[in-house]
């Protein structure tokens, strides 16, 4: 299957996005709701690219035990990760994430 085929099987939408974070509006003003979208938009981009290793590297991956850390699950660190940078926005609004550089 091609790359863009398996992404766009599992991609979401903006607008579906923008639902998700309004779910946090209780706990978070819009400037971190919308730092919480793009920051998530950002991962998902990069863990896209490494939970779908082209077939040379998903073989060496699992061949070589060394190197099987380098593979991810998309969804689930996707989804810790957000959940991270929620709670954290939760914490401090209007703060840049714990451990960001001003």
């Amino acid at each position: 299957m091609h790359w863009l085929t398996r992404f766009s099987a599992v991609r979401v939408a903006p607008t579906d996005m923008t639902e998700a974070g309004t779910r946090f509006q209780p706990v978070l003003d819009e400037a971190a709701t919308r730092e919480l979208i793009g920051t998530v938009s950002l991962l998902a981009g990069a863990l896209w690219q490494v939970s779908t290793p082209a077939e040379a590297l998903a073989r060496l991956y699992a061949e070589e035990p060394r190197l099987a850390h380098a593979a991810v699950d998309f969804l689930p660190r996707l989804t810790s990760a957000a959940r991270a940078l929620a709670a954290d926005l939760a914490v401090a609004p209007g703060e840049p994430p714990s451990g960001a550089r001003s």
